[in-house]
């Protein structure tokens, strides 16, 4: 099984304009807000907090920016309907608001100081679903092939690769299997079916040459 951290650095070796934001800067905020950030949330800040480019785009933001803003005047920005026991992270890609469970680290939307649907289940999760959209974007990863799959379909392809599920890397709409040099990207559509993006890619050639990639 590859390892996931391996895989997210490999990845982020490709990406341009990696910004964190200063730790006294952080610092100084948490303090002023009376914040306290689980770890894995204050080091995501501190490694990306800054890269604009990775983590804003469509109705999505999870940059330092928009955090520093939300939470200098939670009141004004999230009418203080945060759920207990979480922190703000940060604006969906499909424009909700999303929180972070301070004990467990999964990332929800919620309302009215409930939590709704998990999107992420950590911040690695989120992180991956970043990366994979700017490689897109920067053409560094590109759709080889596209396939709907019905809904019998769909489980089947599960099934049959299931030795190549990249486990605690999904989000609320897609599952990822790596093998043969392809990432499939799976996203869920109407009435059970799923589109199946093939991605191909020096990275992973890259990957490949090094051994690390499942093999059919």
């Amino acid at each position: 099984m590859i390892n996931k951290t391996y895989l997210i650095e490999k990845l982020l070796s490709y990406c341009d304009n990696i910004q964190g934001v200063d730790e006294q800067v952080l610092d100084a905020h948490l303090q002023k807000q009376g914040l306290i950030l689980r770890g894995d949330h204050r080091s995501f800040l501190l490694k990306y907090g800054n890269s604009t480019e990775l983590l804003k785009f469509g109705f999505g933001d999870c940059t330092y920016a928009l955090f520093e803003e939300y939470t200098s005047d939670p009141q004004e920005y999230l009418n203080d309907n945060l759920p207990d026991d979480t922190a703000f992270f940060g604006q969906e890609f499909t424009d909700g608001i999303l929180c972070i469970d301070n004990q467990f680290g999964k990332i929800y939307d919620y309302e009215s100081k409930e939590l709704w649907g998990c999107f992420y289940e950590h911040i690695d999760a989120l992180l991956f679903f970043c990366l994979v959209q700017y490689l897109r974007e920067q053409k560094v990863l590109s759709a080889a092939e596209l396939i709907i799959l019905e809904k019998d379909e769909k489980e089947q392809f599960f099934k049959d690769h299931a030795a190549y599920h990249l486990v605690g890397l999904d989000n609320f709409s897609t599952k990822y299997f790596l093998k043969d040099n392809q990432l499939m990207c799976c996203r869920n559509i109407s009435s059970g079916a799923c589109a199946v993006a093939y991605l191909q890619g020096e990275v992973l050639n890259s990957i490949a040459e090094e051994g690390l990639l499942f093999k059919g």
